[in-house]
Formats: C-alpha cells, structure tokens, sequence
C-alpha cells in the first residue's frame, strides 16, 4: 500500500524536451510475490553478498505517476511511470555488497528494473554503511 505526494516540478537544460509536472497525490496498493538468491562470500576480514530477485506484482490504481516500491529490499526506491503504464509490473533486481569486518563499513551497488506494458524504469543506486 503506498501514498505518495509530488511537488510541481519542471526540468531544465533540456530545451523544448523540458517536463513539467503539478503536483499529484498518488495512492495505491500493489501486491507481488517473487523469488530471490543469494550467495555469500567470507573471510577474515570481509562478507560479500551477490543478490538476485525477481518479482512480479499487481496495481490496483493507475492513477498515478509516482510509485514508491520495496520490491528492492535494501535498496528501496522511487520509480516515475507515465500514467497508464500497466497495471502488471515485473521487478528484476541485481544487489551485490561488500562489508568491511574491520571497520563496519559496508558498500553496496544495485541496479532494479521495474517493467510494465508501457514503461519501462531503470534505478541504479550506490549505498555507503557504516555499522556501529
């Protein structure tokens, strides 16, 4: 289930291509179901996790063009579809990640696919954790 609430905005440096977007409340539910693996590395000093997830989920409303999704687990996201995109979305994810042992420091570096009849929306995301 999500809510979610975007300020006009316009874009620049793009000439006659330039979007403007009003404000827009957009609210939904989606369910989805998938399946994940994981494989993970260790030694003395560090933990590596590659993570590959597949989703598949279901709109309720499209009337929106603002979508907050978990499908990326870690790596939560915000995906901007035009409006009647689809209702049907599949979700591919790919999270690989590295922890420090020694100094708690964790990076991450994510890419997730969020696939409709009409749109598709690419999210790539670098992540900096300290853990403490």
């Amino acid at each position: 289930m999500g809510y979610s609430h975007q300020n006009p905005f316009t874009e620049f440096n793009a000439g006659s291509f330039n979007q403007r977007y009003s404000s827009q409340i957009g609210r939904f539910v989606e369910p989805y179901g998938g399946i994940g693996l994981r494989r993970e590395w260790r030694n003395d000093n560090y933990v590596m996790k590659l993570t590959g997830v597949v989703e598949q989920g279901y709109v309720s409303s499209n009337n929106s063009n603002v979508r907050f999704f978990s499908a990326t687990g870690p790596v939560n996201g915000t995906t901007i579809t035009p409006l009647n995109a689809g209702q049907n979305a599949t979700y591919l994810t790919a999270y690989g990640s590295v922890r420090d042992l020694d100094t708690n420091f964790k990076y991450g570096l994510a890419y997730t696919a969020a696939l409709q009849k009409h749109a598709i929306s690419n999210t790539f995301t670098i992540k900096c954790e300290y853990r403490f």
